[in-house]
Parts: C-alpha cells; sequence; structure tokens
C-alpha cells in the first residue's frame, strides 16, 4: 500500500501488555501498548500513548527510542504489529463491546495494508461508541485509502465536530481538500493544524506541498525547512525542497534534496521519481531512467514516474513504449493533465491525429492554462503533416498563451511559436520568433532551430510527426 502522511489518531487503552523485545530492531513498526511519560535522565519530556503505531529510531538495552516522540520508553511496552493483532483480537474473544481493541486492531490492519478488515474494525467501533473522535478521524484515513475522499471528509469534518481543536483531523482534512484539487482549503486546515500544533513536522510538509500547488515556492520551502528544523529524518520535506529548487532551476541543490531523501528513505518512490525528473532536466538520461525504474519498482501505482519514464521513451523515439508508459500514468491517475497532453504527443509521433487531438483537449479541459498542452497542442495544429488537423489561426492564439505562461523564457514554447506563424504565412514574424528561441535553446537544440529559421527564411512552413512538450 502506498504511504501516504495521515495522521492517526492515539487512543487510550485500558490492558497494560508488556511485550517479547528480543527481536525488535531500528526500523520496525510497533504499537504502544500503554499510556507513558517518555524520559531523558530521569526527567519526564514527552508522551506515548496506548495503541499508537510508531517507528522505532533508537535503542539503547532496554530501552526504545520512536520517531516523532522527544526521550525513551522502556522497550517492553512495545508490541510488534503481528504480535499485536493478536494481542487485540484476544481482547476482542473476550469482550466483543471493546472499542478500543477494535479501533486500534484496526489502526494495525489499516498499518499492514489490509483495508478490508480495517474499514471493518473501525466501523464495529463506531457502531458501540459514535463520541470517540478518534474513530471517525481514522475511519476518515481509511476512506482517503480507498479512494471515497467524499466520506473521508464527512469522517473528519464529524471528528471536528467532536472535538474542535483536533490538529490530526484538520491535518487530515487539509489532505482529503488537497487530494480533491482544493488548494486553498488544504492550505486553511494545515494553517489550523499548525496553529494547534506547531512542532509536527508533517504538517508543515503538508501545507509545504499545497503552498507549492498554488505558485507560492517562497512559502513552501519555509515549509520545508520548518519541518527538517523539527526532524531532520523527515525525507518527504527533502523531497518537497528539492521541488522548489526544481522550480527555481536550480540544479544542483534540487538533486542533493532528493539524493538526500533516497538516503533517509531508500524505499520512498517519490524520491526517486523527483532525483530522475532532476537528471533528466540535466541530460542525464540512463541516469533519469534507472531512478523512474526505481520509482516504478517501489511503487507500481504512482502516475508521474511513468509518466516521466514515457517522456524518455519519447525523446529516444520509443513512442510505443512511450505510449504505453502514458497509458499506465492516466490509469492510475485519470485527471494528470500533462499525461494526457504527453499521451497526445506520442499518438501524434505515431500518426494517430484523432486521437492527439482528443488528448490535447482533455489536459487543456483539466487545466486549461497548463503550458506543457498549449505549447503541446499548438506544435501539432501548426505542423502535422495531415492538412486536416492543423489550424494555425488557433496554433498562434494557444502559442502565445503557452509563451505567456512560461513568461517568454522557455525556447520550446517560443519555437511553437514561430512555427504557428509560419503556418499563417507571417514569415517576418516566425523568423523573429525563431531567432529569439535560438538565443533561449540549449546547446543540444540550437541545431535544430537554425534549420527551421533557414525554413523560414525561405518562407515555408514547417511540418513535424513528432510531439512536443
Amino acid at each position: 500500500m502506498k504511504k501516504i502522511s495521515l495522521c492517526l489518531s492515539l487512543m487510550l487503552l485500558l490492558l497494560l501488555v508488556v511485550s517479547p523485545v528480543s527481536a525488535q530492531k531500528i526500523g520496525d513498526r510497533v504499537v504502544i501498548t500503554v499510556d507513558y511519560e517518555t524520559k531523558l535522565r530521569d526527567r519526564k519530556v514527552d508522551n506515548v500513548y496506548a495503541g499508537g503505531i510508531h517507528t522505532l529510531v533508537d535503542i539503547n538495552g532496554k530501552w526504545c527510542a520512536v520517531e516523532n516522540v522527544r526521550g525513551w520508553l522502556p522497550r517492553q511496552y512495545t508490541l510488534s504489529l503481528d504480535n499485536a493483532v493478536k494481542q487485540y483480537s484476544r481482547r476482542i474473544k473476550a469482550n466483543e463491546r471493546d472499542f478500543d481493541a477494535f479501533a486500534t486492531r484496526g489502526m494495525i490492519y489499516f498499518e499492514q495494508g489490509d483495508l478490508k478488515k480495517a474499514f471493518a474494525d473501525l466501523n464495529e467501533a463506531l457502531k458501540i461508541n459514535k463520541n470517540r473522535a478518534s474513530f471517525w478521524n481514522n475511519r476518515g484515513s481509511i476512506y482517503m485509502a480507498l479512494g471515497n475522499l467524499p466520506a473521508a471528509l464527512q469522517d473528519f469534518n464529524y471528528a471536528i465536530k467532536l472535538r474542535p481543536r483536533y490538529a490530526d483531523a484538520f491535518n487530515n482534512r487539509g489532505l482529503c481538500h488537497y487530494a480533491m484539487g482544493r488548494f486553498d482549503e488544504a492550505i486553511s486546515n494545515y494553517d489550523q493544524a499548525i496553529a494547534l500544533s506547531n512542532e509536527n513536522p508533517w504538517y508543515h510538509v503538508n501545507r509545504g506541498s499545497a503552498r507549492q500547488a498554488v505558485g507560492q515556492p517562497d512559502a513552501a520551502l519555509e515549509d520545508f525547512n520548518r519541518a527538517i528544523e523539527l526532524q531532520k529524518s523527515v525525507a518527504a520535506a527533502y523531497v518537497g525542497r528539492s521541488n522548489v529548487y526544481l522550480h527555481r532551476r536550480d540544479l544542483a541543490r534540487a538533486e542533493r534534496n532528493a539524493s538526500e531523501a533516497i538516503r533517509l528513505d531508500p524505499e520512498s518512490a517519490d524520491a526517486y521519481n523527483n532525483r530522475g525528473w532532476i537528471r533528466y532536466k540535466q541530460g542525464r538520461l540512463d541516469e533519469a531512467m534507472a531512478d523512474f525504474n526505481k520509482s516504478i519498482e517501489l511503487d507500481d501505482e504512482l502516475s508521474m514516474a511513468y509518466n516521466n519514464r514515457g517522456v524518455i521513451y519519447l525523446d529516444n523515439g520509443e513512442h510505443k513504449k512511450a505510449l504505453e508508459d502514458f497509458n499506465a500514468a492516466i490509469q492510475h491517475n485519470e485527471s494528470s493533465a500533462i499525461a494526457f497532453s504527453n499521451r497526445a504527443n506520442a499518438s501524434m509521433a505515431l500518426e494517430y491525429y484523432e486521437k492527439a487531438r482528443s488528448d490535447f483537449n482533455k489536459a487543456l479541459d483539466l487545466i486549461p492554462d497548463l503550458a506543457e498542452a498549449l505549447n503541446g497542442k499548438s506544435w501539432f495544429l501548426a505542423t502535422c503533416p495531415d492538412p486536416g488537423f492543423r489550424d494555425g489561426k488557433k496554433a498562434v492564439e494557444l502559442a502565445n498563451a503557452a509563451c505567456q505562461a512560461s513568461n517568454w523564457r522557455d525556447w520550446s514554447h517560443v519555437d511553437t511559436l514561430a512555427a504557428a506563424s509560419a503556418e499563417v504565412e507571417q514569415f517576418d514574424e516566425a523568423v523573429k520568433w525563431q531567432t529569439k528561441a535560438i538565443e533561449l535553446a540549449p546547446e543540444n537544440k540550437k541545431e535544430i532551430c537554425r534549420e527551421r529559421l533557414e525554413l523560414y527564411q525561405q518562407r515555408k512552413p514547417y511540418r513535424s510527426s513528432r510531439g512536443k512538450s
């Protein structure tokens, strides 16, 4: 099951459980069996609660430390997930109305990826006790994992109604809004979570992601930096920071942060995907391909990894492989405008022109100002070898919009505007824009730009079956 940064609530349990500790190791996920005030040199510094699920980050004899909690607790107050399931199952057998045991076992099943059993246990807990806010919050988390976002939102709303200062529920409601594409609502909920609990690094990571989604990279970077201040081992904060640096075109810093995320969490598909895209931008295609392959190996449902690998296949002229990857990207995320745009480029290269037109339209239906889709559709309308699909006037309109969306800094968009201008026989404009494209283009693209410039100087349009992002 794909990891998501939901905050699962801790539940008070009445039965003290002592666990065998010999097999425990750093990195294991364990269940806390008692409420306990953690200690540093006999000084109480933090709390863990019965039913909480944590990652072991340090072990020292009979003591251990867990992620996101200061201080130490006795190892005997932790259980492996499998042993915990057995323990809480015995409690339920002894008392079929033990709602805490149902709720805790449900979250252990959730942790293990068994969503069906997790959902059944949380439902049972709620049948017995509808007044525990954590039960609604945690069932909402399961609904999210099942993809039922409206039901998840209802559960988070009810959890907050029961407990108006419930930071985890505000965070989770933010995640739900984020998944729905409601980024402003997500930020508002993260703001409330942070106001209630400023020292949870995940709240800052999540708000940083939402801030980046609405075009606030500086604010996003502040959140990612704050998350790292709070806990240096949160790999997702480095992934977020790498995205900000990628946006700023600081590829060296972007790669360092993505690599640090991988060092901290070698199982992070997002980190490999990020580093792969950075290396693609650096022209290191073999290394990028290796990173995308690893990302897909770790999470075979990560849409962007398929999309990004497809881009490399497209660049290499392996159009059918590219099409397969873009199909997979869309299968795993039907609202991915960039995947539809890229699939249109692959279809154009394979001369599936009707399919290309349909996918460009779908991409722009999803995100009307997506620069890549504006540019791709303009190129298609300006250069398609089949005259039945060309529309020079529309191509000029779309190319101008793409250039504006990228602040006239992207050589490819300016190059497309030149091709669109040539299609409507505005060759002086085509020469002007192609000259500008040559100035902006990287060294490995200047020659093809010069070839097109010569064509426009001869007052001829450009024709190509090759798609363009």
